[in-house]
């Protein structure tokens, strides 16, 4: 009965969209596989509640260790997470617990029940590490993190936490210039700061690609994961000034050009090209992906998750190449219309 309800509920709220694409900033109605797996999620947290709430009943059912990490990640994500969340910065933890077994691929529903709580201890306590009332658990990713002694799994979560609201996004301004590593100490002025154009880049690709899908309600991801990383390399321009807008992805070498004071600065005009170097770097992040969604390489038909990109640098003899690496992540991806709660406090 709670099941029926829930899925109507969902029913109730779905979106629509004429001919979707993966590619598409918004997803398509929602479909009979997204109700059933909010349905799967809804019986295991009432499964889970009742042997909570019945500490002496053993069930004796058992599940693989592949379907235990779908749950424990499904259920976090769709329990906590809002993907659709406009923030500023975007921060990673790393944490491990242990699943017991029965054997080497399953597990008691007990267990998995107990190894869920302790990822939602893993997640609290990232959660609540990070200062400030201005934050939302977006997403976890619990994986196999490999055997254990005494049949035990090691598992790993990584949750990401977003702060602060999305200002300085999307097309930037002439004004506006940003270093090309992420976490700087100072700006292109030498003034201090945090943010740099990779910060930007992360924050508006994932309000590009999952901001809200319609009033009230919210994107979450869950299940498995591909990525890519894009190398600058692989997408070269043609253009005369060294070192500037050489590639679709940022890179200036010291090998082709002694570096200039603007180099590492992604900024507006420079030799009067009526360009802003954000939205150049940005527009070409955004083709690729897309190029990547509607490819046969996307084979699970996932949509943009979120992505890391680093500004790095290489030591090549006594030249310095600095360049963007863009590692971008794809999952599946649901929408819930109803009130996410936050991650309990860990008592």
């Amino acid at each position: 009965m709670i099941v029926a309800v829930v899925a109507g509920a969902l029913m109730l709220h779905a979106c629509t969209k004429e001919n979707p694409s993966p590619a598409d900033n918004q997803q398509a109605e929602l479909t009979a596989e997204d109700l059933k797996i909010s349905q799967a999620i809804q019986a295991f947290k009432v499964k889970m509640d009742y042997l909570k709430d019945n500490p002496g009943y053993k069930s004796g059912e058992t599940v693989s260790v592949d379907s235990a990490i779908w749950y424990i990640d499904a259920t976090l994500n769709y329990t906590y997470a809002d993907a659709s969340y406009p923030y500023a910065e975007m921060h990673w933890d790393t944490a491990f617990f242990v699943l017991d077994l029965i054997d080497a691929q399953r597990a008691n529903y007990d267990d998995v029940f107990a190894a869920y709580d302790e990822s939602l201890n893993r997640l609290s306590a990232a959660y609540y590490r990070i200062t400030g009332e201005e934050k939302q658990f977006m997403m976890a990713m619990v994986s196999d993190a490999g055997s254990l002694p005494g049949l035990k799994r090691n598992l790993r979560i990584i949750t990401i936490t977003g702060t602060g609201t999305l200002i300085n996004g999307y097309p930037w301004g002439e004004t506006e210039k940003y270093i090309y590593n992420e976490d700087p100490l100072f700006d292109c002025d030498g003034a201090p700061t945090n943010i740099g154009a990779p910060n930007l880049f992360m924050a508006e690709l994932a309000n590009h690609y999952n901001s809200d899908p319609m009033q009230g309600c919210h994107y979450w991801f869950y299940g498995g994961i591909d990525s890519v990383v894009f190398n600058y390399a692989d997408y070269p321009l043609s253009n005369i000034h060294p070192n500037y807008l050489a590639y679709k992805i940022f890179a200036a070498d010291e090998a082709v050009a002694s570096f200039e004071y603007y180099t590492a600065c992604l900024n507006y005009n420079e030799f009067n090209s009526n360009i802003h170097e954000m939205n150049f770097y940005y527009e070409n992040l955004v083709e690729l992906i897309d190029e990547w969604l509607g490819s046969p390489l996307n084979t699970n038909n996932y949509y943009f998750s979120h992505s890391k990109i680093t500004g790095e640098e290489m030591q090549n003899d006594e030249f310095l190449l600095i360049f963007h690496k863009p590692k971008i992540y794809f999952r599946n991806r649901n929408i819930h219309c109803n009130a996410i709660q936050t991650p309990p406090p860990i008592e």
